[in-house]
């Protein structure tokens, strides 16, 4: 039985998910709150495999309360359920944790599928978030990334600066600059977001550290 824990502000809302979710074979829902300040202690409490979560909660906003769970039990699984699509609010819950980000308006299937995607160990995008990413023509064009861009890739999506980048590599931080621009240039990416949400895609984004 994967047990679950379900953190969401709205308790009409609240009620319906965990409703669909205990009608699913193998899903137990252990737990519910509306508070992220209790995330933490329910996830462990209960020995959650996977937390359902929104990122606007009571007390303390999901964004803390991921980081706190995911401290709190490495091995937990993540799924957001958000109404917020932007790519700041995705690349924010993917750096903190989060496994699958999911739409509220997206289907009830697509939540569960999330929820099985993440315990397979994938991870899992809304289909309904705009994403550059999206394209063949992006992922055909991770492969013209020589080894060091890839390098560089991967310490960005980790959440590194520049300037940590640099010391890591023991390269200075203006070569760091010419990887990073001419890795958005050869992924036609422009912008930070999309370029740690493109990353996430790809699953190089790594848990976060304890």
């Amino acid at each position: 039985m994967i047990r679950i824990v379900l953190a969401e502000d709205h308790a009409v809302v609240r009620a319906g998910v965990r409703g669909l979710l205990e009608k699913v074979d193998g899903f137990d829902v252990v737990a519910e709150t509306e508070s992220g300040a209790e995330v933490e202690d329910l996830v462990s409490d209960h020995s959650a495999d996977v937390l359902v979560i929104d990122l606007a909660l009571r007390g303390l906003d999901g964004i803390e309360g991921i980081r706190r769970a995911r401290r709190a039990r490495p091995s937990l699984r993540v799924v957001v359920l958000s109404m917020h699509r932007s790519d700041a609010h995705i690349a924010q819950a993917m750096q903190v944790g989060a496994n699958a980000y999911v739409l509220k308006d997206d289907s009830f299937e697509d939540l569960v599928e999330a929820v099985r995607a993440v315990l397979r160990g994938e991870r899992y995008l809304s289909r309904n978030v705009p994403s550059v990413e999206r394209g063949g023509a992006v992922e055909d064009r991770y492969a013209s990334l020589t080894p060091r861009e890839r390098e560089v890739l991967h310490l960005v999506a980790e959440g590194l600066t520049s300037d940590e980048i640099a010391e890591r590599l023991v390269l200075s931080v203006r070569t760091i600059e010419t990887h990073r621009a001419n890795i958005m240039a050869k992924l036609g990416i422009r912008n930070q977001t999309r370029l740690v949400h493109f990353a996430m895609q790809r699953g190089l984004v790594p848990p976060p550290r304890d």
